[in-house]
């Protein structure tokens, strides 16, 4: 069900991108529409005696008149006589005076069947399905009109309606898919407002009375142009698919007094933060799904959150407060970068990134604070006050630790696969990858069991790897990997060397001290200067500027190797890749600096069968 909303939100963009004033009215502010031209529109105004006699008073001209101002008393006839007009576009009925009796008007949509007028009321489905797919881009109403029924307006192309002081009820599907209307000033009289009242309307924005006590289901569904939205201090609900599928709904205002929001209510919005009032105390499933939702903090009396409450959104960090004692599964699924989960409570966290763990960041951190709290068998990386059995850090999936801890152990695991040591000409560096870890290895092992140590280490019948850190006379061998430090590494790979030496495939890097735990600190990044640039540490993605170079891992650039140059807003950097600013203004930034310059990494000898710390 849910799919299908979806699609027929996205639907509703199409049309209104597709839309020429040969069928849906431009509202667009740089196209005039047809109600502006309303002047050169042929008219006709008429008063009536007697209800029942609009066709006879119109004569001929009822297939003609665009603009009908008409007064005095009507009934259904009446109604069905405007209805029935295929050229009318601008309806004024200020004037008239509803008359019941027991005469009916007919429907050609919305239910389909016949309508009694009523007084002071805008009848069910009015002005819906009228001739040639109901016109009317204007329609002025009597001041004496207190409710507006079930789909009066529903599917019309109006452009613009005044609503009168006095009007207490609009009904369920009232101004459903009008797709022309781009404002609507509801009066502070209205007390009740019907499902699907606005659901898809094209309104970009919308004042709800104070008075009002919820939002119904659907209410404002799919209204894609709706930027802001200020809810008034009366609502203590606000139902399902509330505000769902509005994509550019940036600002929301919640009411102190705020009680409940229900299932999607705002899902696939456009707010980056939103401030949740102390007084909630339930979210539904999806309420905030689907949209760039950043940061919210959850208040102290929240009782319910939902399945998949905030699925597929951009959050970094989560705390669920103790007061949550229904906790929805699947909360952060699709989250990819959420790197921390705070748990208060003791409600079971079951599958918060989905089903099988994998639906989201793989290096999040899980902070409990009781250790009796229930978890799925697939959750990883869990602190329990304070102390973790193990980390397991996974490549290119960020990391943040925000508040300090200890772990028995930790490892992460990256894979190398490029060429290294390429030519004996000078200046032909490859294979270097950056990184950077959040804690100091103690072992480094391939995945067939071989101990890998970089060169110079000594370590007995260990494999040896290249290790540089960046000084201020270039990058320098080195023989340990320390906690928050930017480092190339390079892993022999090349057909010349003994295949014992050649390192392919997954590396994994890890630390253990079981008696008195690994200390990982409150992630910060650190950058080294070398003579001309500086090497920075980075846990999460940095995005692609012309101030971040990164390794051509990927591409040759040049002539350059793979992994031989940093190019300048080459791609995002990833997860634990350390990469380079320059320390020039950007107006005096070189394209790219080669790991070879100034450095001794360049190859200027034959390459052996055995790797040499001078093949790199």
């Amino acid at each position: 069900m849910k799919r299908v909303k979806y699609i027929v939100a996205f639907a509703v963009i199409l049309i209104l991108a597709a839309c020429t004033n040969s069928d849906v009215l431009d509202n667009a502010s740089n196209s005039p529409s047809l109600l502006t031209k309303s002047d050169d529109l042929e008219a006709f105004e008429v008063h009536l005696e007697t209800a029942g006699t609009l066709s006879d008073k119109l004569g001929d001209k009822k297939s003609t008149v665009q603009k009908l101002t008409v007064s005095g008393p009507i009934d259904a006839d009446d109604v069905n006589t405007f209805r029935s007009m295929p050229e009318l576009l601008v309806l004024d009925i200020k004037g008239v005076e509803f008359i019941e009796t027991s005469k009916m008007y007919h429907t050609t949509s919305g239910t389909g069947s016949s309508h009694k007028v009523e007084k002071n009321k805008i009848g069910e489905f009015m002005f819906t399905g009228a001739e040639a797919s109901c016109k009317f881009i204007s329609v002025t109403i009597p001041d004496n009109i207190t409710a507006i029924g079930k789909g009066a307006f529903f599917s019309c192309p109006i452009e613009s309606i005044s609503l009168p002081d006095g009007l207490k009820t609009i009904g369920a599907h009232a101004f459903q898919e009008t797709y022309q209307l781009s404002s609507v000033v509801i009066p502070n009289t209205v007390t009740a407002i019907g499902e699907r009242a606005f659901f898809s309307s094209a309104i970009k924005s919308a004042n709800i009375p104070e008075g009002i006590t919820s939002i119904p289901a659907e209410c404002f569904y799919g209204c894609v142009n709706l930027s802001s939205i200020v809810i008034p201090e009366s609502v203590i609900t606000i139902g399902y698919d509330g505000f769902s599928s509005c994509y550019s709904l940036e600002s929301v205002q919640l009411p102190s007094h705020l009680e409940k929001i229900e299932g999607n209510a705002f899902s696939m919005c456009a707010f980056k933060t939103i401030l949740l009032p102390e007084s909630l105390t339930s979210i539904g499933d999806n309420a905030l799904a689907y949209g760039t939702l950043e940061k919210i903090v959850l208040p102290g009396k929240l009782e319910k959150l939902g399945n998949q409450v905030f699925r597929q959104c951009a959050l970094k960090e989560l705390t669920i407060p103790s007061s949550v004692t229904d906790l929805g599964i699947e909360i952060v699924m699709d989250c990819h970068e959420i790197t921390a989960l705070f748990h208060e409570g003791k409600a079971d966290l079951h599958g918060p990134f989905g089903s099988y763990g994998e639906n989201g960041n793989l290096n999040c951190l899980v902070y409990l604070s009781d250790p009796e709290t229930s978890t799925t068998s697939e959750l990883r990386n869990i602190i329990i006050n304070g102390v973790a059995s193990s980390i397991v850090l996974t490549d290119k999936f960020p990391f943040r630790c925000p508040r300090e801890f200890k772990t028995q152990k930790i490892a992460y695991t990256k894979s190398f696969n490029e060429q290294t040591a390429w030519s004996p000409m000078p200046g032909q560096a490859g294979g270097w990858a950056g990184i950077s870890l959040p804690f100091t290895v103690m072992n480094i092992i391939h995945k067939d069991g071989r101990i890998l140590t970089p060169f110079n280490a000594n370590v007995e019948d260990a494999k040896p790897f290249w290790l540089r850190k960046l000084t201020g006379n270039g990058f320098e061998d080195v023989i340990s990997i320390e906690s928050g430090e930017p480092y190339i590494i390079a892993m022999p790979n090349n057909k010349k060397y003994a295949e014992e030496y050649n390192i392919t495939g997954e590396v994994i890097f890890s630390a253990q001290d079981v008696d008195k735990g690994i200390t990982i600190p409150v992630t910060s990044y650190k950058n080294v200067e070398g003579p001309l640039f500086k090497l920075n540490s980075s846990y999460e993605t940095q995005r692609q500027s012309s101030s971040i170079y990164v390794l051509n891992s990927y591409d040759r650039v040049d002539g350059y190797n793979f992994g031989g140059v940093f190019v300048r807003s080459l791609r995002d950097t990833y997860p634990f890749e350390a990469y380079v600013t320059d320390k020039s203004i950007s107006a005096q930034a070189p394209d790219m600096h080669s790991i070879g310059s100034g450095t001794k990494t360049r190859s200027t000898h034959t390459v052996g069968n055995k790797p040499d710390i001078d093949d790199m």
